[in-house]
């Protein structure tokens, strides 16, 4: 499992000095779980930043069933599975590693993509 202090601080390192903010309030303020064994899943603000301010590149799965994200299973595989920050719509999820949302289209469905990955 990838150290989300380690990843939050490299991510930290990318920001624009103008949007620089200390690693205590990036934890606080970008991670749904605050645990650092807690998975990846980024809040609104998290997103924001990884995709404005540091631009990073995102890769859209689209959901087959609405509402998947209030699915305590699917986002506990998602936290275990996934080695890359990732953002949970209600129709969508946005994965921030091109090899993960490579792997999640091969599947029909997220739950059978993440039934699969290691």
């Amino acid at each position: 499992m990838p150290n989300k202090l380690d990843i939050t601080e490299e991510l930290i390192s990318y920001l624009p000095d103008e949007d620089k903010v200390s690693v205590e309030q990036a934890m606080v303020t970008w991670w749904f779980n605050l645990r650092d064994e807690g998975g990846l899943r980024l809040t609104n603000t998290g997103y924001s930043t990884l995709c404005k301010s540091i631009k990073l590149q995102t890769y859209r799965f689209e959901l087959n069933r609405p509402r998947a994200w209030k699915n305590k299973r699917l986002i506990l595989a998602l936290d275990r599975k996934l080695k890359w920050p990732y953002y949970l719509e209600k129709s969508w999820v946005d994965f921030f590693n091109s090899k993960e949302a490579m792997m999640a289209r091969m599947y029909p469905d997220l739950e059978s993509f993440l039934d699969l990955y290691n």
